[in-house]
This record gives structure tokens, sequence and C-alpha cells, in this order.
């Protein structure tokens, strides 16, 4: 549901109260045309600008408080040069970091870019010459390491443009970025995190032997089409068998990616201790990335770990499910959200160690989408009002925001 607002005289404004500045950006010295009064000097500050009313933000379900209009407009009056001081000292900070944020996001697309290429290298490489597929599988896996390395105990999960040409690639490099980001925050050392990340890159490449038709499907697969899709663990080790990918640990994590702990899974019916960890964390990353990219439909990011904590409680390992979480954040990256001003935003990435303070990417109709602002929740101080669906949002917020129906993940510092 849309924020409701009212007119408001400018003489009426309490602190606390969530407001809406009837200018344009630069007629204003604050942040933002929405924002929470959190102080007497914001008042005075909005009395100062001249205007006769602003609008107020009304919560879900409250009534529309009655004012008297004043009899006649508010002059523009001088502004106090302290508090205007305040006030552009907040904005500067705000698009200094925007600033720096576009850089490092535009730094992070490009290796994201350089990855998912060479895993479509590796993936058509793979039937002729496995050794370079490897190569090519194996540069991913280190430049996720590498940004491990640089990052230390800073990595950001990171929302990228998605790219789904080549879907399955698509997808093996996200459940990668997971995986090995899962991983990490389980304590795994570097090779295993390696590991880990060149299974979790090759853990469909059986699926190449599955016919289109099936994998494209958009209503339920008959019995004898899904007994197919079931192999595809079994065809992808037939795939990598004689190849460096056929490594015990890796062997393992492929065969065993659909298996559940509490033996419903395939193809064997694994389950408990007979599942290792790593094929555990590798499981988690694979359901996770096909629940908000999925083929015939998918759950915005915070619906999808909802799910899996509902409906894979006794399937997926919960210490693992729980870290996944801390790793992606409450709001993870993807998420749409609504402040308690009223403004929408988009989560682009997600820091463990703040895991309730996401970076966002406002949506402000006054300000150049390539200047959108970028920025953490903890710097602009407001509580998030709630989520929004795709469809709640106008095709100008959309477009805005680059909301896309697909999810890349990366990482950074």
């Amino acid at each position: 549901m849309a924020n409701r607002e009212c007119k408001i005289p400018v003489k009426d404004l309490q602190v606390g109260q969530s407001i809406r500045l009837p200018l344009a950006w630069k007629e204003h010295p604050f942040m933002f045309n929405r924002f929470r009064i959190k102080d007497e000097g914001q008042i005075q500050l909005i009395r100062k600008l001249g205007l006769n009313h602003v609008f107020l933000q009304l919560a879900e379900g409250e009534s529309t408080p009655q004012f008297v209009e004043p009899a006649t407009p508010a002059a523009p009056t001088a502004i106090d040069t302290e508090t205007l001081r305040c006030q552009q000292a907040e904005r500067d900070a705000v698009a200094k970091e925007s600033q720096t944020y576009r850089r490092l996001l535009k730094k992070c697309e490009q290796a994201y870019g350089k990855s998912l290429e060479n895993v479509r290298t590796s993936f058509s490489r793979l039937p002729t010459t496995p050794d370079q597929a490897y190569a090519d599988g194996s540069a991913v896996v280190d430049e996720i390491l590498r940004q491990f390395d640089e990052a230390g105990s800073e990595t950001v999960l990171q929302l990228v443009a998605a790219n789904q040409e080549g879907t399955m690639q698509f997808h093996a490099m996200n459940v990668s970025v997971v995986a090995m980001v899962l991983g990490r925050a389980l304590g795994l050392d570097g090779p295993q995190l390696r590991e880990l990340g060149l299974a979790a890159l090759v853990h469909d490449v059986g699926k190449l032997r599955v016919p289109s038709a099936i994998l494209n499907k958009r209503t339920p697969l008959n019995k004898a089409e899904q007994n197919f899709l079931y192999q595809h663990p079994k065809l992808a080790l037939e795939m990598l068998k004689g190849t460096p990918f056929a490594t015990k640990g890796i062997f393992a994590m492929v065969s065993g990616h659909h298996e559940y702990l509490d033996g419903s899974g395939y193809p064997q019916k694994l389950s408990g201790k007979a599942i290792s960890p790593m094929t555990q964390i590798l499981t988690i990353a694979n359901e996770y990335d096909n629940l908000v990219n999925g083929t015939v439909k998918s759950l915005p990011p915070y619906q999808a770990l909802a799910f899996m904590f509902k409906n894979r409680a006794k399937q997926l390992n919960p210490t693992f499910l729980q870290t996944l979480v801390k790793t992606l954040g409450v709001y993870p990256p993807g998420t749409l959200l609504r402040l308690e001003n009223g403004q929408v935003s988009k989560v682009i990435s997600s820091d463990p160690a703040q895991p309730l303070f996401p970076t966002l990417m406002l949506y402000d109709a006054e300000i150049p989408k390539k200047e959108a602002p970028m920025v953490s929740l903890d710097m602009l101080g407001l509580k998030i009002d709630g989520v929004l669906k795709v469809s709640e949002l106008t095709e100008a917020q959309c477009h805005y925001l680059d909301v896309s129906p697909a999810l890349a993940y990366y990482v950074r510092r």
C-alpha cells in the first residue's frame, strides 16, 4: 500500500514527523525531499524557506489530522548560517558516499562480468578440453578468494547488473558466490573454499544433457520427465570423470547437492551425516538461487529466506541457514523497501557486520538516475517501514532502481 499524505501548515510541524517538501531537490538544503524531522533546528530551517505548507506522511490506518491553513503564505527569511552549514554537510556526505559507492560498484561489475565470461568459456570447453575448462573455472574461484583476502573481515555481498544470457552459467556463478560467502562465514579455509567454489560452478553441468524442453517447461513435469531431470547429478559425474574436477570432495558435492538431511532428496536419498557439511552448504546456496531466480516463479530475497526456514527446516542445516541470514542480511540485496519517510529504495549490498543496515539505492524523481543516492541505512538515520513487491512500484520507479526479475551477486570489500 502506498504511503498516504496530507498538507500540514509549516507552523504545525513537530519533531518526529515524516514530511515531504513541495520543492525541487536543488531548492532546499536538506539531503532529500522526504525525511523525518529530527530536531527544532530543521523546523526553523523549513519555516525560513518561505513555505506555506509541506506534506505530512501518514502511517497506514492513521486518520488525516485537521489543520488550519495560515491566511497568507510565509515570506522567505534569512537562513541561519550554522543550520544551513550542517544541512549542507549532511548532503555533501551522502553525495560523497554515493560517488565512492558507484566507483566500487563499477569495479565489482567489471570483475563479475569477466568471471561470468570465464564460466561460459569453461562450460563450452568441458567436453573437449577439460584442462582448459578447469583453468577457466579456477580463475573464477581464485578471483573470489582474492576478493576475500583483499577485504579481510569486511567482505560485502554486492548486487550487480544481471545478465542471464546462458542461464545455467548465470546460476552457476550465483551459487558459487553465495556458497563461498556462506562457507567463509562458517569458517572454511582457503583450500576448502576453493573446492566448494569449483563444485558450485559445475554442480549442474549434467543439465547440459537434459533436453531443453524439460529444463524450460513451465508446467509441471510428468513422471518420465521428472525422472530424467533427477539424473542430472549422475550425468554431471559422467561428464566430470577423468577431468581435473574429479576430486573426491567435488564429486560428493555435485552428486549430493539435491540430498536433504531428512532423506527426502535425490538421487540416493542420503540423510544426516551421510551428507558432508560442504555438500550441505552447496545445497543451501543452490536452493536460495533457485528460489530468487526461479524459471517459472521467483520469490523476493526476504521471502526466499522465510520459505527456506518454514518449509526446509528438517531438510537443511539450521545452523547454516541462520548463518546465511547473517551473511545476506535481514534484507538481502535485491529487496525493495519503503522507508519511514515514504521513500522507495532497493537494497544493493549487505554487510554481515551490520545485518540491519544495508546499503540502499534511493528513488528520488528530483535527482537524475545516474546520480541516484546510494547510501547506508545507518547514515540516513531512518527506519524501514516495510518490504515492497515489484507490483507496488510505478514503472518509473522500477526503471530508476533497475528492478530486474533476475538477481546476480558478487563480492567486494
